[in-house]
């Protein structure tokens, strides 16, 4: 899995573990203003859905590439 940085002024700076965040829907994905593109996207995942008796093999994941959201609150707690 990759690392989750922080990047202040143009550098990696801050590595987050476990992040979080919140916020309204809407409000969270206009804040999206930038978007790798296709050399940058990765498929996430995991090789077994973990249901079944005996467990079943089914892939389940999705792809994603790195994106930048602006003004969206991190690090909340429950």
């Amino acid at each position: 899995m990759r690392d989750r940085l922080r990047i202040e002024k143009g550098r990696l700076t801050t590595m987050y573990r476990n992040p979080n965040y919140t916020g309204i829907t809407t409000e969270f994905w206009g804040s999206c203003d930038a978007v790798g593109g296709r050399e940058e996207w990765t498929l996430w995942g995991t090789p077994n859905c973990g249901k079944g008796q005996p467990g079943q093999v089914a892939r389940v994941g999705h792809g994603a590439a790195p994106s930048r959201f602006r003004g969206v609150q991190l690090g909340v707690r429950g």
